[in-house]
């Protein structure tokens, strides 16, 4: 059982709490990007849930934006982060918010999850 939800988040102010809450407890942050319209985002999805509900995975906080309801936050971390902005995609970064690595698409799969965050 994962020991941490995911946080939602919809606003700038959303993403300025998480990364400072990542810089403060010294954890890495993996930001889902997810969209309810599209069938591969859902099986992304439910890849990436299924595998936190099954791992204890302490040193990183999970968060998700909805990039449909929240296009204008989805496209600015993309713009901020210099990552071209897709969708379903996660961007892992460090506790100083560092990009480590990012994916997309089918290839957001337990493998990767396991190879990257265990």
């Amino acid at each position: 059982m994962s020991s941490s939800e995911f946080i939602s988040i919809k606003t700038d102010q959303d993403w300025k709490e998480v990364k400072e809450k990542a810089e403060r407890e010294q954890k890495r942050l993996l930001l889902a990007k997810l969209s309810p319209a599209c069938p591969i985002s859902h099986m992304a999805e439910r890849e990436l849930r299924e595998w936190h509900s099954s791992h204890d995975v302490t040193d990183t906080i999970f968060v998700e934006v909805d990039v449909i309801r929240s296009r204008n936050l989805a496209r600015g971390i993309a713009n901020e982060v210099g990552i071209q902005h897709q969708s379903p995609q996660l961007i892992c970064f460090s506790s100083n918010l560092t990009p480590l690595w990012h994916e997309s698409h089918q290839n957001i799969q337990a493998s990767l999850l396991n190879s990257k965050l265990l």
